[in-house]
């Protein structure tokens, strides 16, 4: 998705007030201020897809816990409040974290993918990185496109970039997931 800076001033926003807002899975709350997230284009969804596909599959077969798309919120704390595109959240953790169903997930998840789209800043996802990491978050998993690479955090400013000969681990939080860079980018259906 690609971010787009609105006229609304930073303050405290309540989870009631995000949800009401017009189109609310387009907005996200960093650092206090309201972004609204356009769409992303047909090779940001396609990836998307095929990761979350992996992860659900994965995680539901074997009931580790919740897995999430790109319209899912996660309430940090007052001033942050926004999605990534896959993310996953322990079975043990589901109960405290998720409340009320239809409310943000009230902290961070275990484990999260973020696609860079065309039209964001590599910062502007690290910042999201560093913040999910702050409130908790142990893994992630963070494509470049354009690159044809992902990164492989196991911390806010530790990662290993994995190019297409790659394969990308979700251990320690979900072992055994392991999917291929290559099948990152491209799809083995049409090959």
């Amino acid at each position: 998705m690609t971010e787009v800076k609105t006229e609304f001033a930073s303050r405290v926003w309540t989870d009631d007030e995000l949800l009401a807002m017009p189109e609310a899975k387009f907005w996200q709350l960093i650092d206090g201020e309201l972004i609204k997230m356009s769409p992303a284009g047909a090779e940001h969804g396609e990836i998307c897809a095929r990761l979350l596909s992996a992860t659900y599959v994965f995680v539901s077969r074997r009931r580790l816990g919740k897995v999430y798309d790109s319209s899912t919120g996660f309430r940090l704390d007052l001033a942050n409040c926004f999605s990534a595109d896959v993310s996953f959240v322990k079975a043990d953790r589901v109960a405290s974290v998720l409340p009320n169903p239809e409310k943000y997930v009230q902290g961070a998840p275990d484990f999260a993918i973020e696609v860079l789209s065309p039209r964001n800043t590599i910062r502007e996802i690290e910042r999201k990185i560093e913040l999910f990491f702050n409130f908790g978050t142990t893994l992630m998993w963070f494509v470049l496109p354009r690159k044809r690479v992902v990164r492989l955090y196991t911390g806010a400013a530790d990662y290993t970039t994995l190019d297409l000969s790659g394969s990308l681990s979700a251990a320690p939080v979900l072992p055994g997931l392991v999917v291929p860079v290559r099948e990152v980018f491209e799809d083995p259906a049409f090959d």
